[in-house]
C-alpha cells in the first residue's frame, strides 16, 4: 500500500508528461520482469534467497499495478461518456 501511494504521487507529480502508451509499455515490461523473477524464486534451491526474490517481485508487481491503474483511469478520462 505504501508503494502504491508513492507511485500515485510520483505519477501525479512527474509522469503526466509521458504518453499513456509509454507508461503501459513500462508496466508490461515490469510485469514480465517481475514474473520472471518470481518463477526464478519458485525454482530456487536456497529458500531464503527465493523468499527475498519473491518479495521483490511482489513489490514490483504491486507498484506497477498502481501505475497501470492510474494510467488507464487517465486514458479513460479522455473518452466520451
Amino acid at each position: 500500500m505504501v508503494f502504491s501511494i508513492i507511485t500515485r504521487i510520483v505519477n501525479s507529480a512527474y509522469l503526466l508528461s509521458f504518453k499513456h502508451k509509454t507508461k503501459t509499455i513500462w508496466a508490461f515490461c515490469s510485469f514480465a520482469l517481475a514474473y520472471t523473477v518470481y518463477f526464478t524464486a519458485f525454482y530456487s534451491k536456497n529458500l531464503d534467497f527465493g523468499f527475498i526474490l519473491a518479495l521483490f517481485s511482489t513489490l514490483i508487481i504491486g507498484t506497477f499495478t498502481s501505475l497501470g491503474g492510474a494510467t488507464v483511469m487517465g486514458f479513460m478520462k479522455g473518452m466520451p461518456p
